[in-house]
């Protein structure tokens, strides 16, 4: 459980209610369950994820400052020339 021992569950709570969209939320809610003594077997469980996956989300916690762990980076590539509504119309 090293990788959360710089956080308290009081923090990753805070967080979790800071935190949009609902895969960052799981993030967060798999560091509370691992710092609440969880298995990552269970994690994955619960989550619907393989254990890999649970891990690497707990690594994020250790490599990234807290408020960017649950979220993806920006990927590279071109912008998009298409507007959020005309996005929608062509899906």
């Amino acid at each position: 459980m090293g990788r959360l021992d710089d956080f308290t569950i009081e923090d990753l709570h805070e967080l979790r209610e800071q935190t949009e969209g609902e895969i960052p939320r799981e993030r967060v809610l798999a560091a509370i369950g691992r710092k609440q003594g969880d298995e990552i077997s269970t994690l994955a469980e619960r989550h619907g994820v393989v254990e890999k996956t649970i891990r690497n989300w707990l690594d994020r916690f250790e490599n990234e400052p807290i408020e960017q762990a649950p979220y993806n980076q920006p990927l590279p590539g071109r912008l998009s020339k298409l507007e959020g509504d005309q996005r929608k119309k062509t899906v």
